[in-house]
């Protein structure tokens, strides 16, 4: 069943209480008649008055809805949220956060399937390290999708430098991104991901 809301408003203007009640209770108890306001039964010169919500629209791309305001006005009381555009700060964490997901998202290298978290970034630098001292080392390297590879040295190599490559890729696109919210030429969060889908 539809509800509404009736707000308890003080002679003076004051919000005293809101409820929430059927259209049917609103009548019976309230005595409240659409496209008017009631006369609550204390004799205070409180009034029943119906609540309507008046929100800005908020674009979740670039802003954010702020507090919400509650405004008596003649015949009725408004809640509202207004919107403010996303803050320097808020635009940061959210380049910094996307970074760290397409950083560790995981990359194809020659057709295999490799990790990029943090842990595995080491086993690559562990990996090619024992490559560079040994030209004859192999490996069976476990792949992202459960699978193992024989892996020669120049092949360790030349992954552990496509891992790195992609990590410095994401480090690189979270700095131009920085730089661009620092000068206002980016100001939404399609914008930082589109920064990264280019990497």
């Amino acid at each position: 069943m539809d509800r509404m809301e009736l707000a308890l408003v003080s002679a003076s203007g004051d919000v005293l209480d809101v409820i929430r009640l059927t259209l049917g209770q609103a009548v019976e108890c309230c005595g409240w008649v659409e496209g008017e306001t009631a006369t609550a039964p204390n004799g205070k010169g409180n009034r029943w008055m119906l609540v309507v919500r008046e929100d800005a629209p908020v674009d979740p791309d670039s802003e954010v809805a702020t507090e919400e305001t509650v405004t008596v006005e003649e015949d009725r009381v408004v809640k509202a949220r207004g919107k403010r555009a996303l803050t320097k700060d808020e635009l940061k964490v959210e380049a910094a956060r996307l970074r760290w997901e397409t950083e560790e998202g995981g990359m194809i290298f020659n057709e295999i399937e490799l990790r990029t978290d943090t842990a595995s970034q080491g086993k690559y630098t562990a990996a090619a390290l024992a490559a560079t001292l040994d030209e004859d080392y192999t490996v069976r390297w476990k792949c992202g999708d459960g699978c193992f590879v024989t892996l020669d040295a120049p092949t360790i190599i030349a992954m552990a430098q496509t891992v790195r490559g992609h990590v410095q890729a994401c480090f690189d696109a979270e700095a131009g991104v920085v730089a661009g919210i620092e000068d206002g030429s980016i100001t939404s969060l399609a914008q930082i991901r589109a920064a990264y889908e280019a990497t």
